[in-house]
C-alpha cells in the first residue's frame, strides 16, 4: 500500500551572519570608523569606496552603509553636469522605494542647464537638498552674452540654505534684483563668484531692514559688473579679496563701487583679456585705498607686440600706483624676445608708476613674468 503524505515545509535554518541586523551594522560601523586613526587621509574619503561596496552586498546592508555615507553630509563635490543627470537623480529621489527624504550635501555643482525654461526636474531635486558649504550653478553653456535666459529657476530654494558659505553663478538672468535677493538671504555667505549677464541692468532700491553678509571674497567677470552698482548701495560691502576679470563688458561700475567702499580691499586681482577698458578700470582702482597686494594678468595672445602691452600697463598705472602697495605681480603672455622684453616691461612699468606716485614705497616688490616662466623682480 502506498502512503501519500502532505508536503512538509523545509526546516527553518537560523539566520546566517549576512542576515543578522545587529552584526551587519557592527561590521559596517567598523569599516566606516576604521580610517579615523589614519592622519594622512580624510576618514570619509578613505571609507567612501568601502561603504559603496558594502551597500551592494545585500538589501540589509544598504541602510547602515548609506547612513555613514551621509552622516556628515556628502563631503566631496556633488557634480551634475547635464539636465539629464538632474532628471535621473530626481527620479531616484521620487521613487517609492527610496528612503532618502532629504540630502544634506556640502558641495553641489550643477552645470549646463540649457534652455529658456527651467527643467522641471530641478525643483524636486533642490527641494530635497540642504546644502551647507558651496553651490555652483551654470545656467547656460557656453556662457555667452547671447545665451538663453533662465526665467523660472527656483532662486528662493537657494535662499533657504542659510548655512551656505560660497555661491557661484554663471549665466544670463533677467534682473539684478534676482541675485540680490539671494545674497541678502544668506547671512553666512563668505565667497561670491558672479559671471552674469543681465537682461535688464536697472538697480533695485535698498532693501530696508536687510544687510549684506560679511563677504570676504568677491569675484566678478567677465560679465556682471552692473552688480557692483548694487553693492555700492551697501557701504558695509567690504570684501578683503576682490577679483576682476575684464573682457568685453565695461567695468566702469567699479568706480562707483570703490568710491562707496574705498576701505577693506587688501588683495586685488585683475585679469585683462584686452586693453579696451584699461583706463576705465584704472579709474575705479584709484579709489581702493588699502590694497597691499595686487596681481595683474594679461591674457593676451602669445607673442603680442610689447608696445601693445606697454600701452595697457601705462593706462592701468594710475590705478596700480599706491603708497600702501607692498607686492605687485604682473603676468604677461609669451613675449616676442623673451627675457629682453620682460626687462623692457619692468623698466617701463617703474617709470609709469613713478609718474603717478613720485615717492614709491621703499619696500615695494614688483614681479614681472611670462606665463609659466621665471619672474624678474624689482625692489
Amino acid at each position: 500500500m502506498q502512503v501519500i503524505t502532505a508536503p512538509q515545509d523545509p526546516p527553518e535554518h537560523p539566520p546566517t551572519i549576512w542576515q543578522t541586523p545587529n552584526l551587519i551594522d557592527k561590521i559596517i560601523d567598523e569599516y566606516a570608523f576604521s580610517n579615523d586613526q589614519i592622519p594622512a587621509f580624510d576618514p570619509f574619503i578613505a571609507a567612501l569606496y568601502d561603504l559603496l561596496r558594502l551597500a551592494l552586498v545585500g538589501r540589509n546592508w544598504v541602510k547602515r552603509s548609506r547612513y555613514h555615507f551621509f552622516r556628515e553630509g556628502y563631503k566631496t563635490t556633488f557634480y551634475l553636469d547635464s539636465a539629464r543627470k538632474v532628471r535621473v537623480l530626481s527620479d531616484l529621489l521620487d521613487n517609492r522605494h527610496c528612503t532618502l527624504r532629504e540630502l544634506t550635501l556640502k558641495h553641489v555643482a550643477i552645470h549646463n542647464i540649457v534652455g529658456r525654461r527651467c527643467d522641471p526636474a530641478i525643483f524636486p531635486f533642490l527641494q530635497k537638498c540642504h546644502i551647507t558649504r558651496s553651490f555652483s550653478i551654470t545656467l547656460s553653456h557656453p556662457p555667452l552674452p547671447s545665451g538663453a535666459i533662465l526665467r523660472d529657476f527656483p532662486w528662493n530654494m537657494i535662499s533657504s540654505w542659510t548655512l551656505l558659505k560660497e555661491l557661484t553663478v554663471v549665466g544670463k538672468i533677467p534682473r539684478i534684483q534676482t541675485i540680490g535677493a539671494v545674497i541678502l538671504a544668506l547671512p553666512n555667505l563668505k565667497t561670491l563668484k558672479a559671471n552674469i549677464a543681465f537682461e535688464y541692468s536697472e538697480i533695485p532700491p535698498v532693501s530696508q531692514g536687510l544687510s549684506l553678509p560679511s563677504i570676504e571674497n568677491l569675484e566678478i567677470g567677465p560679465r556682471g559688473y552692473p552688480l557692483l552698482r548694487w553693492f555700492s548701495l551697501y557701504p558695509q560691502a567690504r570684501p578683503k579679496v576682490l577679483s576682476l576679470d575684464v573682457d568685453s563688458e565695461d567695468p566702469s561700475p567699479l568706480e562707483e563701487y570703490a568710491f562707496a567702499n574705498s576701505e577693506g580691499v587688501n588683495h586685488l586681482s585683475v585679469t585683462l583679456h584686452q586693453g579696451t577698458y584699461a583706463s576705465d578700470l584704472a579709474q575705479g582702482m584709484m579709489f581702493l585705498d588699502e590694497v597691499l597686494e595686487m596681481k595683474v594678468q594679461l591674457l593676451y595672445p602669445d607673442h603680442t607686440a610689447t608696445q601693445a602691452i606697454l600701452r595697457t600697463l601705462e593706462a592701468l598705472s594710475p590705478g596700480i600706483a599706491s603708497e600702501d602697495l607692498m607686492d605687485l605681480t604682473i603676468t604677461l603672455p609669451t613675449l616676442q624676445d623673451g627675457v629682453k622684453d620682460q626687462l623692457i616691461v619692468l623698466s617701463a612699468l617703474e617709470g609709469f608708476l613713478t609718474e603717478s606716485v613720485p615717492l614709491l614705497p621703499v619696500d615695494l616688490c614688483i614681479c614681472v613674468s611670462e606665463r609659466n616662466t621665471q619672474e624678474w623682480e624689482f625692489f
